[in-house]
């Protein structure tokens, strides 16, 4: 349901459970009480991206700014009063390491520049099982997006890193540079654009940038497959909006030889078993990614064969023909997930990467949702999203 409580605070308040006791708005820059409300049961305290709750009960709801600037209101559990109370003030990812990313090859046409420090939220618990690599949108960047998820929750008030305590999160950074539309610009992108409202107007500025965003992504999935003992089975690959394209043109782009050079997609390797659970990677049949999952995407340069879509691309090295050429996309599950008034990438654009990645040959679970805008639907999506993992990778619920 939504709740008005004050006219000089956002009005979109969307309240879980009602529930009566003492709620306290703090005030952004001083973090001074200014407003108290009455409550049963809970003490509700309120949170934004700029500072951490301090002193927290055991539950408490909380006022928060999401990713898309609108404000909510959503139960905590101390798990998540806890990470949140361990970060500084003017810095809610602190907590959050950064490390170099793999190194880059420098071209002479190179037009993205260099991706950023990597984002890792290590495991909370031991051991280290799986790792989740998400690609932001553009326009956004690691940390902010890493900060919005910490929000994103299923209908129990969990995030995902609360219900996945053995992953490893990694989130790179798109390089910063000058859309050719808007050349005194800088923006981070994992490829170019010269139409938001028309990708296909001028469609081959995309190419070079997906090209060099493919090639770093793919060396990012062999990195966190070295360091989970070979197990690329246990890699998932996420991304919203560009990121869920980037990582639709890298699902695209691996072969099956690369997984099998030096690694293995079965038996038990670093961090398999024990609390990950048994996963389904180890029985399937051919080399896979754990799973790839898309938010908010499309499909740039969808050609009617997946040979001429890679050749545009430019990164599948031999043959388009080779036997392997599908391997790696039809043994990896993919979920796609699409808010139906997604005012930036259109539903139906969502839609139509879904049947061509069927008719390429690739495995899909579609959830759509009525409302949720460009971003992640809460919480029946986080749902979705963790129903999908526990599924894939056999994981108790």
């Amino acid at each position: 349901m939504e709740c008005i409580i004050d006219s000089n605070i956002p009005q979109l308040l969307q309240v879980t459970t009602v529930i009566y006791n003492l709620i306290t708005i703090f005030d952004q820059s001083t973090s001074m009480p200014i407003h108290k409300y009455t409550f049963p049961t809970y003490t509700y305290t309120h949170i934004n991206p700029s500072f951490a709750p301090r002193d927290c009960n055991s539950q408490q709801l909380c006022l928060i700014q999401t990713h898309q600037g609108h404000y909510q209101y959503r139960i905590f559990s101390q798990f998540q009063l806890t990470l949140a109370s361990s970060q500084a003030t003017t810095d809610p990812c602190k907590t959050l390491a950064e490390t170099p990313p793999p190194a880059q090859k420098v071209h002479p046409k190179n037009t993205m520049g260099t991706p950023g420090a990597l984002l890792v939220v290590p495991p909370v618990t031991h051991p280290h099982t799986h790792t989740v690599i998400f690609l932001h949108g553009r326009g956004d960047s690691a940390r902010k997006f890493a900060e919005g998820l910490h929000y994103f929750a299923d209908s129990r008030n969990r995030s995902l890193f609360e219900i996945f305590p053995n992953f490893r999160w990694v989130f790179p950074q798109a390089p910063l540079s000058a859309p050719l539309c808007l050349p005194n610009d800088r923006v981070n992108q994992w490829f170019d654009v010269w139409n938001v409202r028309d990708y296909a107007e001028k469609e081959d500025v995309q190419a070079p940038g997906l090209k060099e965003s493919v090639s770093y992504v793919r060396r990012l999935l062999e990195q966190e497959a070295a360091a989970l003992g070979g197990r690329w089975d246990r890699v998932v690959l996420a991304g919203i909006s560009q990121g869920g394209a980037t990582c639709m043109h890298t699902l695209l782009n691996i072969k099956g030889s690369l997984m099998r050079t030096g690694t293995t997609t079965s038996g038990t390797a670093g961090g398999g078993g024990g609390e990950g659970g048994t996963d389904g990677g180890g029985a399937a049949e051919g080399p896979r990614l754990g799973a790839v999952i898309g938010v908010s995407c499309r499909l740039p340069f969808p050609r009617d064969t997946l040979a001429e879509t890679r050749r545009i691309v430019g990164v599948w090295e031999g043959d388009e023909t080779d036997d392997d050429e599908i391997e790696v996309l039809k043994n990896t599950p993919i979920l796609l997930e699409h808010c139906a008034d997604d005012p930036l990438v259109l539903v139906e654009s969502g839609r139509a990467l879904r049947d061509k990645l069927v008719e390429y040959g690739g495995q899909v679970t579609w959830k759509e949702y009525p409302d949720g805008g460009h971003w992640l639907n809460w919480p029946a999506g986080a749902e979705d999203v963790v129903a999908f993992l526990q599924t894939v990778f056999n994981l108790p619920r």
